[in-house]
């Protein structure tokens, strides 16, 4: 359990100072249901940014390379490497074998989604290597990063590769994730962003604690109004109003950094008050009067066919009628107790505000502007980054997989381990002579999830009014800060385009040809085709099945015992298409309908 303690301040300003950037090339063999990548070239460049000397170097032994980092890395200093995809380089090109070979250990690992961190130590001789993907920092592929800083990426002949042509393909994607990374490293300094993280998240809370706090934001320890903030943590709202193909005019209309919007616009909880259960009417009023922001658990009676009421159901956030125990955030609370929605109330916990959030968005959205004027996409791209990421590490969770023990056990794998004296499982993996326990999820140490609940919740309830002015019945499909809407419904809402102010919104296509939906993030609207799950390279099969190329993550090789060969698997993916947020009647969806009985919401069918 954490500590109270108030959200302190950021005064680092260090950025790495000994980088290599690398890129491996693989030969690809075929084994029974595998694809083999067999690495039969390195291209590398190290950078010391204190005397911005380079070295750059090219390795057909993937050993070697390992070994020159080993040499690159001074006592007492830390070396950084950046790949793209680095899980797919360490692993192909051995690197944890000959690493362990050279008495590197592990002593932190992180990955999820496109985020990789991983720290080795040499403790006799006081070298440190943090291994980062570049993805930390930028979406998208190489070629879409080399797009956006002017170095399109090579062509090349993967069925019959040749060193001639290998060798300045595999240089060409070096430079462009050392330019990158190196523009990142600059553009943090230049603005005096705070000291270097590992994502921009991380960066995002370091430039708002190094520049932008202007209040103290006291982070409390009570373990029940966790709970209650975590179930008020909702993320965007995306349903389909009507599913199959529409013939006519339709458009695709975006909000302009909605979430940066509500951000400078409301205010924050900043300190926790007290925590509250079943609190009267009269109470939640005379708080709200007395200008508290709120959390809640509440059962709610809701009849109106388009509700704006939160539901967590089956892993979704839904939106259904009838009657129900959900969690609300205070501007979900003062539009319920308006519209007489509200039954009673079970809990509450409620906060000082403040709006600490100003000085942040309009420092990043007023540069983001300048440099859309100037036509500097790279600028554009890195300020709406900030724009973006700062408020969800507010909401950020902590656990996870943690080192707790050396481990004589050769190889890597998991497993589960039940402990019968505490009745209780335990999950374990180990690969590197390094044992992990996966640990429960908890508040992180500088989390204050009543903050990031009350972003999405006014961010959903802004999306809402655009949905009821635009006309409900003209919305076909809204996914977080965009709807599709059709010609009616957009001469509604005309007078709130405009491309260039914060809120207002932008209208990102029009199709004359119709659209078609199958399911949340699933649809073709004119020439923008997107099928959740599908990757753009996937082969069509039919209707609903591609062929895809997985590429798998670091923890398919810890259970396959082995971590130091890499290899893809190619498999069919059918969207089944099945629309489970509501009921779907011929065209048209309905909210799902529920009722409360003896303690529990039931879906009526």
């Amino acid at each position: 359990m954490r500590k109270a303690h108030i959200l302190k301040s950021n005064r680092n300003s260090e950025f790495p100072a000994h980088c290599i950037f690398f890129d491996v090339e693989s030969e690809l063999i075929m084994s029974n249901d595998k694809i083999i990548h067999k690495p039969y070239l390195i291209v590398s460049c190290y950078v010391n940014f204190e005397t911005d000397y380079e070295d750059w170097q090219t390795f057909t032994n993937p050993q070697e390379f390992w070994i020159y980092v080993d040499t690159k890395t001074q006592k007492k200093r830390k070396t950084v490497l950046f790949a793209h995809n680095i899980t797919y380089d360490l692993i192909s090109s051995g690197g944890f074998r000959t690493l362990q070979e050279r008495c590197y250990k592990i002593t932190n690992y992180y990955e999820k989604g496109r985020v990789f961190i991983l720290e080795m130590n040499n403790v006799e001789q006081s070298k440190k290597l943090l291994l980062l993907n570049t993805g930390n920092f930028y979406s998208g592929g190489v070629a879409d990063i080399g797009k956006m800083f002017g170095i399109p990426k090579m062509e090349m002949d993967f069925n019959n590769p040749t060193l001639e042509q290998a060798i300045p393909y595999c240089k060409n994607d070096v430079l462009i994730i050392k330019t990158a990374m190196t523009s990142w490293f600059k553009f943090c300094q230049d603005e005096d962003l705070g000291g270097f993280a590992r994502t921009v998240p991380s960066q995002a809370m370091n430039a708002f604690k190094h520049r932008f706090m202007t209040h103290p934001i006291y982070l409390h320890s009570n373990n029940k109004v966790f709970e209650l903030e975590r179930g008020c943590y909702y993320g965007g709202r995306v349903e389909c109003y009507r599913l199959g193909k529409f013939d006519g005019k339709y458009y695709y209309v975006d909000v302009n950094s909605m979430y940066p919007f509500v951000m400078l616009t409301k205010e924050y909880p900043v300190r926790l008050v007290s925590y509250r259960k079943k609190p009267s009417f009269d109470y939640i009023r005379l708080l709200i009067a007395e200008g508290y922001l709120l959390c809640c658990k509440a059962i709610v009676n809701v009849d109106i066919p388009f509700s704006y009421i939160p539901l967590r159901y089956d892993k979704k956030i839904i939106f259904p009628i009838g009657r129900f125990e959900t969690f609300m955030t205070t501007p979900e609370i003062i539009k319920a107790l308006d519209d007489g929605i509200i039954e009673s109330f079970l809990e509450v916990s409620f906060y000082e505000k403040v709006n600490i959030f100003e000085s942040y968005v309009n420092f990043f959205f007023n540069k983001k502007q300048e440099a859309k004027q100037n036509n500097d996409i790279e600028k554009q791209m890195l300020y709406k980054l900030f724009l973006n990421s700062l408020y969800g590490k507010f909401g950020q969770k902590g656990g996870g997989w943690s080192i707790c023990s050396e481990t004589d056990r050769e190889g890597s794998g998991y497993e589960r381990v039940y402990f019968a004296d505490i009745e209780q499982e335990g999950s374990f993996k180990w690969f590197n002579n390094i044992m992990f326990k996966l640990l429960p999820e908890t508040e992180s140490y500088n989390s204050f999830c009543a903050i990031a609940a009350h972003v999405t919740a006014y961010a959903r309830l802004y999306l809402y009014d655009i949905i009821v002015k635009a006309g409900f019945k003209n919305v076909l499909y809204t996914d977080t800060d965009s709807i599709f809407v059709n010609e009616v419904g957009y001469n509604n809402i005309i007078n709130m385009i405009d491309k260039y102010k914060l809120g207002y919104l932008s209208l990102e296509m029009m199709s004359e040809n119709g659209i078609t939906l199958y399911a949340p993030k699933d649809y073709v609207f004119d020439e923008k085709v997107r099928h959740k799950g599908v990757p753009e390279k996937a082969r069509r099969i039919n209707e609903n099945t591609w062929e895809i190329t997985l590429f798998p993550k670091l923890s398919t090789f810890i259970r396959a015992n082995n971590v130091n060969q890499y290899f893809n698997v190619n498999m069919q993916k059918t969207l089944k298409r099945q629309y489970n947020k509501g009921k779907v009647q011929e065209s048209d969806v309905i909210p799902f309908e529920f009722t409360y009985q003896e303690g529990k919401n039931c879906l009526i069918t």
